[in-house]
């Protein structure tokens, strides 16, 4: 919903990208730029209430072309953790920093966001890039980076899936049902804190 004549009361929001979330300032590429120039472009215009955002590290873009393949070893899962931790950390401040500069007194929506550092999501035998105890670290990281700007009024995890065959499935079957993952339970207690139930 991002036309100017909606019904009073209903909130509009238009979409800022986070060159800085995935590239280093001093990195080049007609795509960073073109993601640069449209933050630039942003100003607070009245006909929009918010500016949603989406925020996935990715290995690639931190490490260097090729990590996010590297098979997983106690090394290798060590060097996720440490440059995710750092990217889901002061990342997540520079860039809504940035984007709350371009514009003042605007809510920031996180519609999409998830720390796992993987590529091609959804692509066959993609081994995976952090365990569920290094993806309990990364998420309640962010999140509290992304408590810590008032502006930043919705955060949406992306995504919470029931599929038992699915390496991000956020609940296991076993005895009496269905059983969360260290993820799932953190994010829980995470919206509790936050919402008080809601």
């Amino acid at each position: 919903a991002f036309h100017p004549y909606l019904p009073p009361g209903v909130k509009v929001a238009v979409q800022a990208a986070v060159p800085s979330f995935h590239g280093e300032p001093e990195a080049h590429g007609a795509m960073l730029e073109r993601l640069r120039q449209w933050n630039r472009d942003l100003r607070p215009e009245p006909w929009f209430d918010a500016v949603t955002l989406h925020f996935y590290p990715r290995l690639n873009e931190v490490v260097g072309r090729g990590a996010a393949e590297d098979p997983i070893s106690p090394h290798i899962a060590r060097r996720n953790l440490r440059v995710l931790l750092g990217r889901v950390d002061e990342g997540t401040d520079v860039a809504l920093r940035e984007v709350a500069r371009c514009v003042p007194g605007k809510e920031l929506w996180i519609t999409e966001w998830n720390p796992a550092g993987a590529e091609g999501a959804g692509k066959a035998n993609r081994a995976e890039t952090t365990t569920p105890a290094m993806m309990l670290q990364l998420v309640t990281r962010m999140t509290l980076a992304f408590l810590r700007h008032p502006q930043v009024t919705i955060v949406q995890f992306f995504s919470i899936r029931f599929k038992p065959d699915d390496p991000k499935c956020m609940f296991l079957s076993g005895a009496g049902g269905y059983h969360p993952v260290p993820v799932a339970v953190a994010l829980r207690w995470l919206n509790e804190a936050a919402n008080g139930g809601a």
